[in-house]
Parts: C-alpha cells; sequence; structure tokens
C-alpha cells in the first residue's frame, strides 16, 4: 500500500518499553519508508497499538526525528544507544546523521572513526582529530559544526562545506581540490599548504584565517571576507575575488597572475613582491589606501581575453 492510501490523520498507540506515545500513522512512514516502523503499517494499515521492549527514553528522540528530522544534542544524549535503536527500528536516515558512528559499525573516536563514510551533513564534530584518516572525496559537510576539527593531510577532493561552521579548523595540507565553502565560517582557520585548486569560497568569512603557500589557482572567492588574513606566498593565479575583502592582509610574494579583482578592498594590504601581471588593470577600481606595492610585477599581459 502506498503512502498516499494512508489516512494521514490515523493515530497509532506505542507502547515502548513501558512508555506510552502517540503518533500518526503518516508519521511512522514518511520519513523513513523502508523502516521496521513503516513496514507493520504496511502490513496491518488498521493497526492501532505496537509494543516493543524497546529503550523509551531513546525512542522519544527516534520520534522527534520521524516527525521533524531533526537530532537530538548529543551532549545530552548518548550516541551509541542512539545508533543502536536506530538499527534496531531500521532507520537508515537517522543512522547517516548520527556523527559518532558509521552506517556499518560503531567504533571509538580513538582511531579513524569514520572510514568510508560521505554523509556528515549537519552533523556535530567539534574538536575531533580527522587528520591523515581514511578518504573523505565527496564527502558533504554542508551546515555541520567543526569547530577546531582537524583535517591536516586529508583528502576532502570535491567536498562541500557550505554554510558550515569550521571556525579554528585545521586543513594544512589538505587536499581541498574541487571543494565548495560557499557561505562557510572559516574565521582563523589553518589552510597553510593547502591545494584549493578551483575551490569555491563565495561569500566566506576567512578573516584571520591562514592560507600561507595554498594553492587557489582558479579559485572563485567572490565576496568573500579575508580581513587580516595571511596569504603570503599563495598561488591565486586566474582566481576571482570580485568585491572580496582584502583589508589588511598579507599578500607578500603571492601569485595573482591573471587574477580578476573587480571591486576588491586592498586597504593597507601587504602586496610586496606579488605577481599583479594581468591583474593591475583591476586595481584602477579596488581600494588600495595605504597598501604596500614595493616589488610587486604590475606589467599588463594584454591582449589577454577572459
Amino acid at each position: 500500500m502506498s503512502e498516499e492510501e494512508f489516512d494521514s490523520s490515523s493515530i497509532v498507540r506505542l507502547n515502548i518499553g513501558g512508555q506510552q506515545f502517540c503518533t500518526t500513522v503518516y508519521t511512522l512512514i514518511h520519513r523513513e519508508p523502508n523502516s521496521k516502523l513503516a513496514a507493520i503499517m504496511h502490513q496491518d494499515p488498521e493497526i492501532k497499538y505496537v509494543f516493543y521492549d524497546r529503550d523509551g527514553q531513546i525512542f522519544s528522540h527516534i520520534l522527534n526525528w520521524l516527525r521533524h528530522g531533526v537530532l537530538p544534542d548529543f551532549e545530552v544524549v548518548n550516541a551509541k544507544e542512539l545508533f543502536r535503536e536506530a538499527e534496531y527500528y531500521q532507520l537508515h536516515g537517522l543512522k547517516d546523521n548520527i556523527p559518532d558512528f558509521t552506517s556499518s559499525y560503531i567504533c571509538s573516536f580513538g582511531s579513524a572513526p569514520y572510514p568510508n563514510r560521505r554523509n556528515f551533513r549537519g552533523a556535530k564534530l567539534c574538536g575531533l582529530n580527522l587528520s591523515s584518516q581514511a578518504n573523505f572525496t565527496g564527502s558533504d559537510f554542508r551546515s555541520a559544526c567543526l569547530r577546531n576539527v582537524s583535517f591536516s593531510h586529508s583528502n576532502l577532493m570535491s567536498s562541500k562545506f557550505d554554510i558550515a561552521d569550521a571556525e579554528g579548523a585545521d586543513f594544512r595540507t589538505a587536499k581541498l581540490v574541487f571543494c565548495s565553502f560557499t557561505g562557510a565560517n572559516l574565521r582563523r582557520a589553518l589552510f597553510s599548504g593547502a591545494e584549493l585548486l578551483s575551490a569555491t569560497l563565495n561569500n566566506a568569512d576567512l578573516r584571520n584565517t591562514n592560507l600561507e603557500g595554498a594553492n587557489l589557482r582558479r579559485a572563485t572567492l567572490n565576496n568573500a571576507d579575508l580581513k587580516n588574513a595571511n596569504l603570503e606566498g599563495a598561488n591565486l593565479s586566474y582566481a576571482t575575488l570580485n568585491n572580496a575583502d582584502l583589508t589588511n592582509a598579507n599578500l607578500k610574494g603571492a601569485n595573482l597572475f591573471q587574477a580578476m579583482l573587480k571591486g576588491v578592498k586592498l586597504s593597507k594590504t601587504n602586496l610586496k613582491y606579488a605577481d599583479l601581471r594581468g591583474a593591475y588593470r583591476w586595481l584602477s577600481e579596488a581600494d588600495l589606501e595605504e597598501a604596500y606595492l614595493e616589488g610587486a610585477k604590475l606589467t599588463s599581459c594584454f591582449p589577454f581575453l577572459w
């Protein structure tokens, strides 16, 4: 029987380990259509009472997930116990969103806690050490809490970090090719030596971020906030930084060859020895008040066409 054939207002009472719950058939089948709870509804659409000899306290969080798609506060709720109950009820969507465990087995934070996992969307991973871990290529970290997480030396190619809170995170020498950080909070994050080729950082907050020696070739940083950022020796050739704010940033020796700098703010920015060839034509529109340009390469590269 399809979901549309159920009366969404049909009430079902559940006794979970002695605790009583009341919900609708729709709630039990809508978010997790392949779960054990949904299977019972499909087997007997007229069922009004269900009993499971399971943890009733944890089930209240399961019911919140089924109703609203929200996760509990894992500083209060034991993630291991929630994962165990999610496995019992075959709630695959919930299992994939519990931040401490993979979909196949449970293991500790101490060693390789996330081998081969890809979905971390909205997860709370603050403070974890995930450096030099298994391959995270193509992972989804959107809206995740990644404050002070260490990803140093990790392979995160093509991963999504949009709107993630990664303040203070460590991405040193990480492989971040084609990654997306749109709207992410990256304040005080460490990206020194990171590979950010063709990465997207539009509207990202990169204040006080360390990008020393990072490869940002062909990266897109439109409207990014890079105030006080350290980009010394970074490769920004062919990068797009339209309307970015680089006030008081350190771009000493940086490669900005053919970079697009339309409307960029460079007030008090250190551009000593920077390579601005081809990018120089945009500087007539830039805010260069008190910028430091000693030794910078400013020769135009016309007739280059974008």
